[in-house]
């Protein structure tokens, strides 16, 4: 793991970057095959040399994430809420 945003539970949460493509992944840190799932970031800011902003824990009881990210020329915040099985 390279840019890791952060862990929760058995759950890592990192940002990964696949032929240009910009994702914020999830996965089991034990074992990926048990969970692994990506969100593709609308419309990344090729101008930021850190896409994510800010990240928080959010949802009921904590069990997901709310990650802020540049996005566009303009480099406008982009929030993306994730639910953590």
């Amino acid at each position: 793991f390279y840019y890791v945003l952060t862990a929760l539970r058995e759950y890592v949460i990192y940002v990964d970057l696949q032929e240009g493509r910009h994702f914020i992944v999830v996965e089991n840190i034990f074992d990926p095959s048990a969970y692994s799932e990506k969100y593709e970031l609308t419309n990344p800011s090729p101008v930021a040399a850190d896409i994510v902003t800010s990240w928080s824990y959010a949802g009921i009881n904590n069990n997901g994430v709310s990650i802020t990210y540049l996005s566009g020329e303009n480099r406008t915040e982009t929030e993306l809420f994730i639910d953590i099985p």
